[in-house]
């Protein structure tokens, strides 16, 4: 990361120190301020002076007090013949227009009324400065446009106000009725919407207007006079949550300059945007990206964001959202790839800079605005927003949203994110022993307090809470995808060392003699379970609590001490009892094994579901497995596995045999063969995944049977 920004000079020439010290409050953060004592006895040596000053490649600006000059014109056209590509901006108490004229003409680029508050003086120059940094090259802020939209049904009232954002460098949109205003509200992400309160239709004027468009954006008002009354409805329609409806009120018989002044201030400071941010990828993951990819989730379930939306458009209110996680004096971020994108949403591990100063790194997830806010609300409802929840939580900090998207930042309590590294990863790279070290402390310290509260009894039956709430098999594309998935591997059949055979309107998939799945008989257990099992009656009235709810590789983070935490609560709520503990069982045997040997898969699946009794633990004799020819991979998970299983039987005292863990595991095999996906870069190829679910579908099918 390029942290060698050089900021620009300011010169300031006045006599008034109480304007120089607004000055110097307003720009500390972003400019270098020196005085330029200049009157009447150096003023002659001016040629000498600033060349003395200008002796570096910096960017300069002059900031002139008019009040100091007879001849301000001179002193303008003196400074622009030395330095041209320098930017001039006067400060005055009062002018005229014939010499704010003349003045323009030498070379000046604006001006600006005096005030000793830093709040006056900021915004117009800020931008001032902002826009020719721009011009020149230099990012000091993100290189996007600041967004403004007027609904106005006589937009040449405000042309003069208009024109002279327009020079600002704000991109400036105006719309004249009620319905264009909507559609441009709930399509488009701005930073700043004026709406004039009289709008043509009495029963859609702006006020009506300003409360039937999305909150987040903020909103100004034009009316004929800021009525108590519309200022109390205003503010009764706002709350803590919300903020406010509408953040100022002007009249239309206001000077323009007044309103652009307090326009910049509300874009500088009221929309909460940290505009000094500088973020710097590490990969090739950028807001662009972001924003493709996002787009793309939001057509397959949202499709919330209109098509005229651009990406670029889309980029740039991504890098508005990080902004608004970013406070000053945070101006430097470093956004690192992944760990993943999950679903709908993207996570990323940030480092943030407070001047030069490292303050460490936090976790990131950004997504669809929807996905982020409840993911928001199942943290809170199921976890709590609590300080310290345990040793090892995983804390929940801002959360921020625009339009279309959301993100909320989280920080650990009790290690640090930069020694972490995704289950995965350390499953991969770790010792059988380390591995079981990690997974006993998360069932033992990280579950202790979020996920262990009281047991409940359910409502409904095990596999329905797996089919319509988890696998969604009840929406006709689900289950069409299963069916697709059959037929796919089925074709493969040669390729992948089993045998296709054809019963009725079916087929039936041979890995060996005594271990065949029909295609019919499988989709009945998916259909009617209860009517498939030995006892109907196992699978009402099961156990649940808290769950996590998404228990994948990536979910996990652990460091080099075996400690961990938990990321990711999108699916966190009220579940079966087991249900993590099966979904990390499905993650290491599905997911995290590298094996294209079928018969090695089908003597791995026998061996870990031969055990009928929780107390019995996993039973395996070395002697099946070498003769079984079993990979140190395969060997590995079970090993791992057998831990597993004994800490879940810790977790169910209250019932003696595995048929509801089974059915839990049965239907985390669907759930792979229908994603279709692997977690794993070095597995041989997805087929061999998909495989490996269907013989383990097989497996407990076969045991359920028994």
């Amino acid at each position: 990361m390029n942290r060698s920004y050089i900021k620009p000079f300011v010169y300031i020439t006045t006599q008034d120190s109480g304007w120089e010290t607004a000055v110097y409050e307003a720009l500390r953060d972003l400019v270098i301020i020196r005085s330029l004592r200049i009157n009447d006895d150096n003023f002659r040596d001016l040629d000498a002076l600033l060349e003395t000053l200008l002796s570096d490649d910096r960017t300069y600006f002059f900031l002139l007090d008019r009040d100091d000059y007879s001849n301000l014109y001179d002193l303008v056209a003196t400074i622009k013949k030395l330095q041209d590509y320098g930017r001039i901006a006067v400060g005055y108490s009062k002018t005229n227009w014939r010499e704010t004229s003349e003045v323009y003409r030498a070379g000046a680029e604006i001006f600006l009324e005096k005030s000793s508050d830093p709040g006056t003086s900021r915004p117009g120059l800020i931008r001032f400065i902002q826009n020719f940094l721009l011009e020149q090259g230099q990012r000091i802020t993100q290189n996007r446009p600041q967004k403004i939209l007027f609904v106005d049904d006589k937009p040449m009232d405000i042309d003069t106000l208009l024109r002279k954002l327009r020079r600002l460098g704000y991109q400036v949109d105006v719309v004249n009725n009620w319905e264009e205003g909507l559609r441009a509200l709930e399509r488009h992400w701005w930073h700043l919407a004026v709406v004039d309160r009289l709008l043509p239709d009495e029963e859609h004027n702006g006020m009506h207007l300003i409360e039937k468009s999305d909150i987040v954006i903020k909103k100004a008002m034009f009316t004929i006079a800021p009525t108590l009354e519309s200022q109390a409805h205003a503010l009764t329609a706002s709350s803590e949550e919300k903020g406010q409806l509408v953040l100022r009120y002007w009249k239309k018989t206001d000077p323009d300059d007044q309103i652009v002044n307090e326009i910049c201030e509300l874009v500088e400071n009221a929309i909460g945007i940290n505009w000094l941010l500088r973020p710097d990828f590490d990969g090739p993951m950028t807001f662009s990206c972001m924003a493709e990819w996002l787009r793309r989730q939001d057509q397959v379930k949202n499709k919330r964001i209109a098509p005229e939306c651009s990406n670029q458009e889309l980029a740039d209110e991504l890098a508005d959202l990080w902004a608004m996680i970013f406070k000053q004096p945070t101006t430097d971020i470093r956004i690192y790839s992944g760990p993943q994108g999950n679903g709908h949403t993207l996570l990323n591990r940030v480092k943030k800079y407070e001047g030069e100063e490292d303050k460490g790194l936090i976790m990131v997830k950004t997504g669809l605005r929807e996905e982020i806010f409840d993911e928001s609300e199942r943290y809170r409802k199921y976890i709590g927003d609590d300080d310290g929840v345990n040793s090892f939580s995983t804390q929940k900090g801002k959360l921020v949203q625009t339009l279309h998207f959301g993100a909320i930042t989280y920080s650990f309590v009790g290690g640090f994110l930069a020694e972490t590294e995704r289950f995965s990863d350390f499953y991969r790279a770790e010792t059988e022993a380390n591995i079981k070290k990690a997974i006993n402390h998360l069932f033992t310290e990280v579950y202790n307090s979020w996920f262990t509260g009281r047991a409940m009894k359910s409502q409904g039956r095990l596999d329905e809470f797996y089919r319509e709430q988890v696998l969604k098999l009840h929406i006709p594309r689900k289950r069409q995808r299963l069916e697709k998935k059959l037929n796919e591997l089925s074709r493969q059949a040669n390729v992948l060392g089993f045998e296709i055979r054809e019963i009725g309107n079916g087929h039936e998939f041979v890995f060996t003699e005594d271990l065949k799945l029909n295609t019919s008989t499988f989709l009945q257990w998916i259909d009617d379970t209860p009517k498939m099992m030995r006892d109907p009656n196992a699978l009402d009235e099961y156990p649940i609590c808290v769950t996590h709810g998404d228990l994948n590789g990536g979910n996990i983070l652990v460091n080099q001490l075996n400690q961990t935490w938990l990321i990711d609560f999108a699916k966190t709520g009220e579940g079966y009892r087991m249900r993590d503990f099966a979904e990390l069982e499905s993650v290491i045997a599905l997911d995290l094994c590298r094996q294209n040997d079928l018969q090695a898969l089908i003597t791995f699946e026998r061996v870990i579901f031969e055990q009928e009794f929780w107390k019995d633990g996993m039973q395996y004799n070395d002697g099946l497995i070498s003769s079984a020819g079993l990979s140190p991979d395969l060997i590995k998970s079970l090993k791992v596995l057998n831990e597993l299983r004994r800490l879940a039987g810790l977790r169910n005292r209250n019932e003696s045999n595995l048929t509801r863990y089974y059915i839990a595991l049965l239907f985390e095999a669907i759930f792979r063969l229908v994603k279709g996906e692997h977690d794993s870069p070095a597995q041989p190829s997805p087929l061999w995944q998909q495989l490996h679910a269907l013989v383990r579908i097989a497996t407990i099918i076969e045991r359920l049977k028994r």
